[in-house]
């Protein structure tokens, strides 16, 4: 990146995201104190955040993601009172998060995903009242997420919390979080019981898989009942948790959903002919739970199924015909559960598959 761009003192706006500029960035930059918007993202830049950026006060985005920047988070950030976005996604950022990031009161955007931060979120984080999205996927980050979070960040569309290591438990004051979205925290070791998402009408993918939620009591997935007011739902993944009790019937409500993931868990019972009504499912995935019975015959009317997993369960009876249906299927389990009968051709899409 030239240094000349240093002397362009009247420059708001510079965007020079995807492209192949390697190097530091230039410490000059800083001269230009009517910018707005600094897009730098998706190129090879490497070095520090110069610290000289402390004079960019009229900063509202800060766009640097996919690069190959490092060092810790700078204290130059805690200048930027109008900043309203700060995207570093995918560089080598380390250490803590600073306590100063909960002192910017208009930030509306925090992505720090895919860095190698680590220790506790600070507190503040949580007051920061414009917040919309808060991604902090792929760290080390650790710890609980405090129990108000519901009521303190009551904009909250994006919540993405997943492959870190916090603990604790799931706060109850989610329920009242009413333009949630996307609610993501799988990869963790969170545990206890989930919280109801019954407010959250655009909740559009819950991610909970691999933590230590449900206790295996038998009422596990009455959390669930919230579908019946969530019919955006697209992304349900709860595997790997300990959940127990049977699939529950209202399962059927959620008409949007394309991924629904329950492996590894305690669940019995039969799989409900409601399943039937999600007719844009893409993925089915309940493998080593505790299923009995027969596989239903509304199994072929997922004609968009692309995954169907239902292998070391004790499921039973012989395959249906209908699954001669599945004419977009790439990935088929069956294996060990106490299934007899031939195998049936299912190469004509014209296999016939009873309601």
């Amino acid at each position: 990146i030239p240094q000349e761009i240093g002397k362009l003192s009247r420059l708001q706006t510079l965007v020079l995201r995807n492209n192949s500029f390697y190097g530091e960035i230039p410490r000059n930059i800083s001269r230009c104190s009517k910018l707005i918007m600094l897009n730098l993202g998706r190129n090879k830049l490497k070095g520090n955040i110069p610290a000289e950026f402390a004079s960019l006060n009229k900063l509202e985005e800060m766009h640097v993601f996919f690069n190959n920047l490092s060092g810790e988070i700078p204290s130059c950030f805690g200048n930027f009172s109008s900043i309203r976005l700060i995207s570093l996604i995918a560089n080598n950022f380390h250490g803590t998060m600073p306590d100063f990031l909960g002192k910017l009161g208009n930030l509306e955007i925090l992505e720090l995903t895919q860095n190698n931060l680590s220790g506790a979120i600070p507190a503040l984080v949580f007051n920061l009242s414009s917040l919309r999205n808060l991604e902090l996927s792929l760290n080390q980050l650790e710890g609980p997420i405090p129990s108000s979070m519901g009521f303190t960040l009551p904009k909250l569309e994006v919540f993405n919390l997943g492959a870190n290591q916090l603990t604790g438990v799931l706060p109850a004051s989610v329920s009242n979080l009413t333009n949630l979205q996307l609610f993501a925290v799988d990869t963790n070791n969170f545990s206890g019981e989930v919280p109801s998402f019954g407010s959250s009408q655009n909740l559009y993918w819950l991610g909970l898989g691999e933590n230590c939620l449900g206790n295996g009591k038998l009422d596990g997935l009455l959390f669930m009942s919230f579908s019946q007011n969530c019919s955006a739902l697209q992304l349900l993944q709860i595997d790997d948790n300990q959940f127990g009790g049977v699939i529950p019937r209202y399962f059927g409500y959620m008409s949007s959903l394309l991924y629904l993931t329950m492996s590894r868990h305690l669940i019995h019972g039969i799989i409900p002919v409601e399943i039937s009504q999600l007719r844009s499912l893409q993925e089915l995935s309940l493998q080593q739970n505790h299923l009995t019975g027969e596989i239903p015959d509304s199994i072929g009317e997922f004609e968009l199924l692309n995954e169907l997993h239902l292998n070391e369960n004790q499921l039973s009876g012989k395959i249906p015909s209908c699954i001669g249906n599945l004419t977009m299927l790439t990935k088929l389990s069956l294996g060990a559960n106490n299934l007899h009968g031939s195998i049936h051709p299912v190469s004509e899409r014209s296999s016939f598959c009873p309601s």
